[in-house]
């Protein structure tokens, strides 16, 4: 199995060079969104601290003199950054010159598989409602759909496409507010919530509940598996 850094690097390229298509914008918060949600999927993550993104964070530490091991490496760069644009384009600045600093960094060995049992996205959705605060950055529309698009496109590249299972979510949003044209969700349901992001966060997890429910039964998991899993990730 390939190791899971060199694939994840891929990932944060292509988000790089089309924020706006992957992301919704160029927004740290929504990266840390959907990489909370890649990660989340992944038979083959571990901890950031075991991983090229531990040793980035150690980098990131010295490079701008940090006094604390206690922030992660998205709330150190927002410190530094004056806007969440800013600071999306400072992560991947270090992010290159740490890696032609470190040339070596990616001939690890593959992380070793864990033995996860996959729920589809949809299962997940209670989780996100009840704490949202423990799995993203933010309770915001954004930040929720980074976060759901990411576990879809690891479950895809995982072999995995029926756990991708709230894709087509845009067209019940359409018929919900009458809408034309292109738009992304998220931006929709902010928009119709004139900018409330409580209210509209409350909204979408509702609606993308009764989404998948039209779909049919949802099938079985264990959700105490899926939340020991999401709890050995830090926001």
């Amino acid at each position: 199995m390939e190791a899971f850094d060199r694939i994840y690097l891929d990932v944060l390229r292509r988000i790089r060079a089309a924020p706006m298509v992957h992301i919704g914008g160029p927004s740290l918060r929504r990266l840390t969104a959907f990489h909370f949600g890649y990660c989340w999927f992944r038979p083959d993550r571990e901890s950031e601290d075991s991983s090229i993104l531990g040793d980035f964070r150690d980098w990131i530490v010295d490079r701008y003199q940090f006094d604390t091991n206690a922030m992660g490496t998205v709330e150190m760069l927002r410190r530094i950054a004056e806007t969440e644009e800013r600071a999306f384009g400072l992560f991947f600045e270090d992010l290159d010159v740490f890696l032609l600093g470190h040339p070596t960094a990616l001939h690890r060995n593959p992380a070793r598989v864990l033995n996860v049992e996959h729920a589809p996205a949809s299962a997940n959705l209670d989780l996100l409602a009840e704490r949202p605060r423990m799995y993203l950055p933010e309770a915001s529309v954004g930040c929720l759909r980074a976060h759901l698009d990411g576990y879809s496109l690891a479950a895809v590249e995982s072999g995995h496409p029926e756990c991708s299972d709230l894709e087509g979510f845009e067209h019940w949003v359409r018929k919900e507010f009458d809408l034309k044209g292109l738009f992304r969700w998220e931006a929709a349901v902010l928009k119709e919530y004139s900018g409330d992001e409580q209210s509209a966060y409350r909204w979408a997890v509702q609606a993308l509940k009764a989404f998948r429910a039209s779909k049919g039964p949802l099938r079985a998991y264990n959700r105490e598996t899926v939340v020991r899993e999401m709890g050995e990730m830090e926001p």
